[in-house]
């Protein structure tokens, strides 16, 4: 009888340090996760300054082109041609650029989250590290590491609502 009443008495040890193990890989995986989407973002960022670098080449060649055409009277029409693609490039320009400071805004976010995943992961194993050394986990170790994940999702919810909110909405009147 006294194997069962042991295995009744660990139960809930083992309960709390099977939970642990779980949040401690939800962890991993979030910052994994949210590492590579970071990652993929600035990439994408990199991409659209690329094209914006071209865009606004094009822009300023097709200008100074129109400029020097217009010079000649014989090729007016075609100065507003070139003209028109400079306009029209130099506004794609512009709109690259919001592109990129929305994708710039979303790499943080998932960089923030990032950090935030490995500072929580570190802080419970710190608590699991000291819980450790009596060999057993308490309720209130427990609940510890609980709460830190519940800490967790709170933070991660606000950076979420302040990189989807517009910046004229995050000033606080």
């Amino acid at each position: 009888m006294p194997s069962e009443s042991q295995d009744v008495t660990a139960s809930p040890s083992n309960f709390r340090l099977n939970r642990i193990i779980e949040i401690q890989t939800l962890l991993l995986q979030e910052e994994s996760t949210r590492r590579g989407l970071a990652k993929k973002y600035r990439r994408a960022v990199n991409t659209v300054d690329g094209i914006n670098t071209a865009l606004a080449s094009v822009s300023v060649l097709a200008g100074v082109g129109s400029v020097s055409l217009l010079a000649t009277v014989i090729a007016a029409p075609v100065a507003v041609g070139t003209s028109a693609v400079a306009a029209g490039a130099g506004l794609i320009c512009m709109t690259s650029r919001l592109i990129a400071r929305r994708l710039e805004a979303r790499s943080k976010k998932h960089d923030r989250i990032a950090v935030l995943a490995r500072a929580k992961k570190n802080s419970i194993d710190a608590i699991v590290s000291t819980a450790l050394m009596d060999n057993e986990i308490s309720d209130t170790e427990f609940k510890t590491v609980c709460d830190e994940l519940d800490r967790y999702q709170a933070l991660k919810n606000e950076i979420r609502s302040k990189a989807t909110r517009p910046q004229f909405l995050r000033t606080k009147m």
